[in-house]
């Protein structure tokens, strides 16, 4: 059997950071962008019959 689980996060999230900063001669000009959205897909895929189990139980003075 295959099992699709879908995950999305943050679609519409976004931020952004924009500056200066000057440290004596030197000037810093930055711009930054920071996206945290995604989006996952895992698939899992079973197969055989995993879902049954026949187990055979005997007493321990049983011989097998």
């Amino acid at each position: 059997m295959l099992k699709l689980n879908p995950s999305v996060n943050d679609i519409f999230y976004k931020s952004a950071n924009s500056g200066e900063y000057n440290v004596g001669e030197t000037n810093s000009y930055f711009h930054r962008k920071f996206i945290s959205k995604y989006f996952k897909l895992r698939a899992a895929l079973n197969f055989g019959n995993l879902e049954k189990s026949v187990y055979k139980t005997k007493a321990t003075w049983q011989s097998e």
